[in-house]
């Protein structure tokens, strides 16, 4: 909701926003998306979507580590990218596309 505030301030004083302040503000939603997942970091480029959870992740998380391991071995895009990194191989190349990949990725872990 305060995302939704500051957005409608900014256009509201200064016009549409550019593509980096849309960027701005769907980076911060994807913090606030990921955030109760022990997620530490997210990269995202335009071949794939890596999340790095943080020490956390085996204490807080509600993401039970077997459907990690289920959905690698079941689905050839996702694979383990080191000891605490998942990644999706998704064609990605506009941030509507791995905005969309983040929450696809989410829905799938928690469902």
């Amino acid at each position: 909701e305060e995302i939704d505030a500051l957005q409608e301030e900014l256009i509201d004083r200064f016009g549409p926003l550019p593509p980096q302040g849309e960027s701005l503000i769907a980076t911060h939603r994807l913090r606030i998306l990921v955030q109760p997942y022990c997620v530490q970091k997210l990269d995202a480029s335009a071949d794939q979507i890596v999340m790095t959870f943080s020490l956390e992740f085996s204490r807080l998380t509600p993401i039970e580590p077997i459907k990690i391991i289920n959905l690698i071995q079941k689905n050839r895009n996702y694979k383990l990218a080191g000891q605490d990194k998942l990644a999706l191989l998704r064609h990605c190349p506009t941030l509507k596309d791995k905005v969309a990949a983040v929450k696809d990725m989410i829905r799938t872990l928690t469902q």
